[in-house]
């Protein structure tokens, strides 16, 4: 793939402030074994010293001195890049060992893909039932994924350069990490370009989530997705709403968990014949929908973790729709973004 001494590949890295994260991911790619790679590091306006991290690996480091989002801060790395195939990751994940090999691999045995998607490992870098929590969602939805996938999630992605360059890039209207790249995907699908999922190409996440930091999360997932499809006016199509990764248990599940809560207080307030049976109705029926999800919880973690899971599982989709309902009314305020 590459030419001369040109670089095969270049990992573009967009990195704001969290130091000790990117020295963690810079140190999981430099024991990669030697190859035809370059690495950039796109610092988009952190108010910590990031350059004198990145000095300590043979990386190429740029700086956007605004603060001005993901999409762009890829764009610019993206533009940059020398190599024939751009490596997207985050600042927080830690690649596996032969990851630049399996990306090899992948478009050698498949020369009409336009980009392969990967996957977090089962469980992430720091423990703690959120985190673990969080990372164990992201992997189970992500293996569901058939052979070609609907879209890409720039956390682990590597697309052909001419390609990205040639749809234009990611919506640098979108200042968030958020929506970005599930849109810059489903679009290179509309066109026909294929997208290859490979679920043994992992990198671990080491993002340490809280109870608040993933309700906030979750919510900004449900407000940015809503935005998105009003704004490309494809509330209703499937390959929209599906994005990435999301599966009908998935989407089912967000209003669900506003009526498992609604029949929850009516309970509380009205604890008779009818609401009783409601509530069960409704909970089996979530249960019996995400059955297979919390089976995998079970065999990667525990039983009591599942056990815990299910219940929290109810307010994590309850924040994603909360998220979609505030969504609707700051659009209807005339905010596309």
């Amino acid at each position: 793939m590459g030419r001369n001494n040109e670089p095969e590949f270049s990992i573009v890295i967009p990195v704001h402030n969290r130091p000790e994260s990117l020295n963690l991911c810079l140190a999981s790619i430099y024991t990669q074994k030697p190859g035809k790679f370059e690495t950039l590091v796109i610092d988009d306006g952190s108010t910590e010293n990031l350059k004198e991290v990145a000095g300590k690996y043979p990386v190429r480091y740029f700086r956007i001195d605004e603060k001005k989002g993901p999409a762009t801060a890829r764009n610019f790395g993206a533009k940059h890049a020398k190599g024939g195939i751009i490596v997207f990751i985050d600042s927080d994940v830690l690649v596996e060992d032969g990851f630049l090999q399996r990306i090899r691999k992948a478009f050698e045995d498949d020369k009409e893909i336009a980009a392969v998607q990967g996957n977090y490992t089962p469980m992430p870098y720091h423990k703690g039932f959120f985190s673990e929590f969080k990372n164990m969602t992201l992997h189970y939805h992500f293996q569901g994924i058939p052979r070609y996938a609907n879209s890409i999630a720039s956390f682990c992605t590597a697309i052909r350069k001419d390609i990205f360059l040639g749809n234009g890039g990611f919506d640098q209207r979108v200042r968030n990490a958020s929506i970005e790249d599930e849109e810059f995907g489903v679009k290179l699908t509309r066109k026909g370009h294929k997208i290859r999922y490979d679920n043994g190409l992992q990198v671990k996440h080491m993002k340490r989530f809280t109870f608040l930091s993933l309700v906030k999360q979750e919510y900004r997932t449900g407000f940015d997705k809503i935005k998105s499809l009003l704004r490309r006016k494809n509330l209703f199509d499937r390959r929209e709403l599906r994005g990435s990764h999301s599966s009908f248990s998935l989407l089912a599940s967000i209003p669900l968990s506003a009526f498992i809560l609604l029949s929850t207080a009516w309970l509380i307030a009205d604890p008779y014949t009818l609401s009783i049976a409601v509530f069960a109705a409704l909970m089996v029926a979530f249960l019996l929908m995400n059955a297979d999800y919390f089976r995998f919880m079970k065999r990667t973690k525990s039983g009591l973790f599942a056990v815990c899971a299910a219940m929290f599982s109810i307010i994590d989709y309850f924040s994603i729709c909360t998220g979609i309902v505030f969504g609707l009314i700051h659009y209807g305020m005339g905010n596309k973004y």
